[in-house]
């Protein structure tokens, strides 16, 4: 069942954008370019920088966490299935490093980008397994 999963993902890609840019107020997630400064200072603090943006950080983990909560939804159309005992920091560095990582993604809302970062690493949930 996953590798049909696996195999039917690009397909749902588009259609779940549509549903997140009719389901998720686009004012308040915003664009991936307009978080890359956000994602950018939680990488830093991972790496154990210094003159660190503490707030440009809380940002980031919040959005994240909101989106995963989100995500992780069995009644979510397409359903994120995240491995047992993941972290929320671990979720915010696999979104962080997709984002900084897929300059052609920056234009599309945050929140696409993220579920993208989501459903390449950990994949979609079906009905018998997650």
């Amino acid at each position: 069942m996953k590798v049909l999963v696996a195999l039917l993902a690009p397909l749902l890609v588009s259609s779940a954008a549509a549903q997140f840019e009719v389901s998720i107020e686009p004012s308040v997630v915003g664009r991936g370019e307009e978080h890359l400064s956000e994602a950018r200072a939680f990488m830093r603090y991972l790496d154990g920088g210094e003159n660190l943006d503490h707030q440009d950080i809380s940002m980031w983990r919040a959005r994240i966490e909101s989106f995963a909560m989100v995500f992780a939804e069995p009644d979510f159309t397409y359903a994120i299935c995240y491995p047992q005992g993941i972290l929320s920091d671990q979720l915010a560095h696999s979104a962080a490093s997709y984002l900084i990582n897929n300059p052609d993604r920056h234009p599309e809302r945050l929140h696409v980008i993220v579920w993208m970062a989501y459903q390449n690493y950990f994949g979609l949930q079906d009905e018998d397994d997650c």
